[in-house]
């Protein structure tokens, strides 16, 4: 896991701050799988360089298994 601060910004005139946990897809995916969730969707894109964004970037999908979809 590894953890990417972001500086304070201000979208829209309010104050942001971000923090990043990143970690690897399969075990939080595991996680979810046995909290109950169904894993709906994973995509995992390449860095990108030219956004300052030297590591993989994944993405994970889950509901809860019934519940409707919006």
């Amino acid at each position: 896991m590894t953890r990417t601060s972001v500086a304070a910004f201000t979208p829209w005139g309010h104050p942001v701050a971000l923090d990043f946990r990143r970690m690897r897809p399969e075990p939080v995916a595991e996680l979810l799988e046995e909290a109950g969730f169904a894993l709906v969707q994973r995509t995992v894109r390449e860095p990108d360089a030219r956004q300052g964004e030297p590591t993989p970037q994944a993405y994970l999908v889950a509901r809860v298994p019934g519940g409707e979809l919006a």
